[in-house]
């Protein structure tokens, strides 16, 4: 009778922490789930994050082009004054060179802060990738502890069915000694009479 109570309390026992992990299961997927929408996003970003970058090298060539051609145009130009000699056009040159230094000076300055900015992005860019390879190694470790609570829930649910038969023999072995006694009691009985 003791063996029966020990085995039932041993089978309570099991079923609690088979439903502890089956909780520590469903937590683990909900967590798994987090991470694939964390990725997702992180997925979104980074992909505007490209796109602002390739806009970025589109308006530095942009700026690159309006530079050579200034360039160009400032050269064209200090041959027309060299081979001038009027003093009007000269002072005209002059003004009109220094307003294409200028609009150089405005145009390196964009550059600068282009290339600065494609910098920043490309360490963004890296900092995503770094941390969508940190997902990634979660998600693994996630699911290999997934597989090793299921690993273990298989193993208690095969405990609980050998307990089970354990009990069921239990029960008929105690069913068949109350029987017997029953049946030397009734014969003791008769005897005595």
């Amino acid at each position: 009778m003791l063996k029966v109570h020990d085995l039932q309390t041993k089978l309570a026992s099991s079923r609690e922490i088979i439903q502890q992990l089956k909780e520590q299961l469903n937590h683990n997927e909900a967590e798994r789930r987090l991470l694939d929408q964390q990725a997702t996003t992180y997925k979104l970003q980074n992909d505007e994050l490209r796109r602002q970058f390739d806009d970025t090298v589109h308006e530095r060539d942009r700026s690159k082009n309006a530079l050579e051609t200034s360039n160009y145009e400032r050269t064209n130009m200090e041959k027309i004054r060299i081979v001038s000699r009027k003093k009007d056009l000269l002072i005209l040159l002059i003004d009109f060179l220094q307003t294409l230094n200028a609009q150089i000076d405005s145009l390196r300055a964009d550059c600068e802060r282009f290339q600065q900015s494609n910098t920043d992005l490309q360490r963004q860019r890296d900092i995503l990738e770094e941390e969508k390879e940190d997902l990634q190694k979660d998600k693994f470790r996630q699911v290999k502890e997934n597989e090793r609570c299921i690993k273990v829930i298989e193993n208690l649910e095969n405990k609980i069915s050998q307990l089970k038969t354990d009990v069921t023999e239990l029960r008929e072995q105690y069913h068949k000694e109350k029987l017997a006694k029953d049946v030397l009691t009734q014969e003791k009985h008769v005897l005595s009479k």
